[in-house]
């Protein structure tokens, strides 16, 4: 949202037309908050300069080109100016109208850097009425070259993408404040075209650096000229700077397409590609984010490019990226974390558990219950594919995880994995029997969204393989229809499952649910029935399976298996 500006016009008045009362040049007309200071950084900076050899050759005032200038100096003011030919109070050459508007606030530019203004709606080309102008309020329009058109401009230029990451470098090291780093002039014909350069540059800085650069398109006075980017027309004979013997500058020669030798800058090579890339407004939109994260520029683009472009990190990246989520400002994490957040979720597989950890946290301290139970899973099965591969995982304790997003339809996708082929459905299995309160015995007769998907049931008496159970809910009834019989049926109700299916090659898998702990089971080659204590793993052979479940003299809290060979 654009704001508020102060006005004012300069221009050859008539007496009792301007602030003076006077006739001559003069500021014509103010809006009621203009001060000194402003009035005169306007009169020595931003006024339009007609060429001296032209006014002498009397060129047609259609001739001559516009002007848009810029500066600040405590105050923001950006300058709008024609040539009107003669003097209104003789013959002479030289009249000109400059309409500048300026203000204390940056944030009065909204988003709009100032070389966009150019060909703006609001400019004037005539005195106003009297000398009292109007403040310029807020939502006001900019010129039409905004960042689609910026980019199918670069995209269109012959070595567009040179040109402007040449630029860019280059106003960098100018918003950076070095004392070393070289002015930019332009020499062009046409201002359109500068200004054109001028805004896809710009559009890739932070907008707060972008308006502290001053230009002023076209100026006769280079050398004594306050900005830091100014053009010069080739034929007004003011400059004898060239890329070959450039007087200090950094020329861009818009006339024969040729620029003085720039060392890019890494920031440069990353926004112009995206640039050209990516939709537009996304990457003008990731260059402030990246301003606004508090962080090193490398971390910075990388949380930036992950929030706005949806882009996947690298793995190292990722940790940033983790890390700013967690202790980055909240008006910023507020906006783009749950997004951020959902992406991580999608390619979980992809980070370590290190990272899972950070962005459960981040989950807590920003308050995102929709992402938080799917990290915390996404944590967990981590963890355990960790303890898998190595044999360990890290000894700090995880907090109680965020309340909120731990209903059925989070507990029917869990993102677990398991390197058995039927892993993942027992431990799914048992996890939604443990969570459902009037659970049966037979898996068989449990709801469709309770099943595993992928798998056959083998439990009845109408099937060669059968695994039995015995499982009691709070009411201790066992379900119709679960064939077999259980021992030690005195056994206080505990929450034990007993699943079992057959993978598609035909082997039969049980999962065993006994508490806090699950056990996933191959049988051995041959039938055995016993009494089998449960253990939190898993294993592919069979002395591995007969070590895990050791027959018990006395019942357990488990359930009881006769188990059938698959």
């Amino acid at each position: 949202m654009t704001g508020q500006f102060e006005t004012l016009i300069y221009t050859d008045c008539r007496p009792g037309q301007g602030l003076q009362g006077t006739a001559g040049f003069q500021f014509q007309a103010r809006s009621p908050g203009v001060d000194g200071e402003s009035m005169d950084i306007v009169r020595k900076s931003l006024l339009y300069e007609p060429p001296g050899r032209w006014m002498r050759e009397r060129r047609p005032v259609e001739d001559y080109p516009p002007s848009l200038a810029h500066i600040h100096k405590g105050v923001f003011a950006t300058s709008a100016g024609v040539y009107l030919g003669k003097e209104t109070n003789g013959s002479r050459e030289g009249n000109q109208l400059t309409h500048s508007i300026v203000t204390r606030e940056p944030a009065a530019y909204g988003l709009v850097r100032p070389a966009q203004m150019f060909q703006a709606p609001f400019w004037r080309t005539q005195p106003a009425e009297s000398t009292t102008c109007p403040t310029l309020d807020a939502g006001w329009e900019p010129g039409p070259f905004d960042a689609v058109r910026a980019q199918e401009f670069v995209r269109s230029q012959d070595k567009g993408a040179d040109l402007l990451r040449a630029l860019l470098s280059a106003l960098q090291r100018l918003a950076s404040g070095k004392a070393k780093a070289r002015r930019i002039l332009f020499v062009a014909r046409d201002p359109v075209l500068v200004l054109r350069w001028l805004t896809a540059a710009t559009l890739l800085m932070p907008q707060r650096s972008a308006l502290r650069v001053g230009f002023k398109i076209f100026t006769a006075n280079p050398a004594y000229a306050d900005q830091q980017v100014l053009a010069v027309h080739p034929d007004w004979g003011v400059s004898e700077a060239a890329v070959d013997n450039d007087h200090g500058y950094t020329v861009f020669d818009l006339v024969r397409h040729v620029w003085s030798e720039v060392d890019s800058t890494a920031p440069a090579r990353r926004w112009v590609a995206l640039f050209l890339a990516e939709d537009p407004y996304d990457v003008v939109d990731a260059v402030e984010v990246t301003a606004a994260t508090r962080l090193p520029d490398e971390a910075a683009a990388t949380v930036a490019v992950t929030a706005v472009l949806r882009r996947k990190p690298t793995r190292a990246g990722a940790q940033v990226v983790a890390s700013w989520l967690r202790d980055g400002p909240q008006s910023l994490v507020g906006v783009y974390g749950g997004p951020m957040l959902d992406l991580f979720v999608e390619t979980a597989a992809d980070w370590p558990p290190a990272t899972l950890f950070v962005l459960d946290e981040a989950t807590r301290r920003g308050g995102f219950t929709e992402q938080a139970a799917r990290v915390r899973l996404s944590l967990l099965a981590a963890e355990l594919e960790l303890a898998r591969t190595t044999g360990g995982v890290g000894s700090g304790r995880i907090p109680p995880p965020l309340a909120g997003g731990w209903g059925r339809r989070r507990r029917r996708r869990p993102p677990t994995r398991s390197p058995r082929p039927c892993g993942r459905p027992a431990r799914r299995s048992s996890r939604r029997y443990c969570a459902w309160p009037g659970a049966s015995g037979c898996p068989y007769r449990w709801p469709p969204w309770s099943r595993p998907s992928g798998a056959s049931w083998r439990t009845g008496p109408s099937t060669p393989s059968v695994a039995t159970g015995r499982s009691s809910g709070p009411a201790g009834r066992r379900s119709k229809g679960c064939s077999g019989a259980s021992s030690n049926a005195g056994w206080p109700p505990t929450r034990s499952v007993c699943t079992s299916w057959a993978t598609p090659g035909g082997r039969c898998c049980c999962a065993i649910r006994c508490g806090s702990k699950t056990a996933l089971t191959r049988p051995p080659s041959r039938p055995r029935c016993g009494i089998w204590r449960c253990h939190t793993g898993s294993s592919s052979s069979a002395s591995a399976w007969s070590r895990r479940c050791a027959p018990l003299t006395s019942p357990p809290r488990c359930t009881v298996l006769r188990l059938g060979s698959g």
